[in-house]
């Protein structure tokens, strides 16, 4: 690790330590083939395009702007972000990102519920255990992640801002609040309360 550290010199080569090249590729490559099978036949994602995505998605973050529209407006929008890409062109990539081969998804869903990203997921879980050293101190809680896809492992959470969402136990290291290890819960059924319907996408 020592060594690791002192050959990262960028935000951009520490980033990709837990988001590697290989899975940006698979990435694009599992979304431009869904999309062009599913919508459009001429669709196309580059890479270069995922990671200014992604970019501007850790930056809407940070920044904590109210809505997505107003990150491109002319009293509230982010210079960075208006430079980086356009807001038409950002949510059509938005409404794009797949994961996995859609095509062998129903047969892994079989064993796997979280098939869809456990690929990805997987990675990037072991990436974070292996690139960043955590302190002595690591605390773990439960946090509820925003999702309004209907799925059999959505949980609804009354005490959550958000109330719908997919559960996670995160640990994280208590200076930096980096995740040091994260792993999904699955409800045994599904718990929505009487009268409350899931979201819908």
């Amino acid at each position: 690790m020592a060594k690791a550290r002192r050959s990262i010199l960028t935000g951009l080569q520490s980033f990709l330590c837990f988001i590697t090249l290989d899975m940006l590729g698979s990435i694009q490559d599992c979304t431009v083939q869904h999309t062009k099978l599913t919508e459009y036949v001429d669709w196309f994602m580059a890479l270069p395009e995922l990671m200014a995505f992604i970019a501007i998605i850790i930056l809407r973050g940070l920044t904590k702007v109210p809505s997505l529209s107003d990150c491109w407006s002319a009293n509230l929008g982010n210079p960075q972000i208006i430079a980086t890409m356009s807001r038409n062109r950002f949510k059509d990539i938005m409404r794009h990102p797949c994961f996995d081969d859609r095509d062998t998804r129903s047969e892994r869903t079989k064993t796997d519920k979280f098939a869809a990203i456990s690929a990805m997921w997987s990675s990037f879980v072991t990436n974070c255990i292996t690139s960043y050293n955590s302190g002595r101190h690591i605390t773990t809680d439960e946090q509820l992640f925003l999702s309004k896809t209907r799925c059999c492992f959505l949980q609804y959470v009354a005490t959550k801002p958000d109330k719908f969402g997919i559960k996670f136990w995160v640990a994280c290291d208590l200076k930096s609040s980096t995740s040091a290890m994260s792993s999904h819960i699955f409800a045994r059924t599904p718990v929505v309360p009487v009268g409350r319907d899931c979201p819908r996408t």
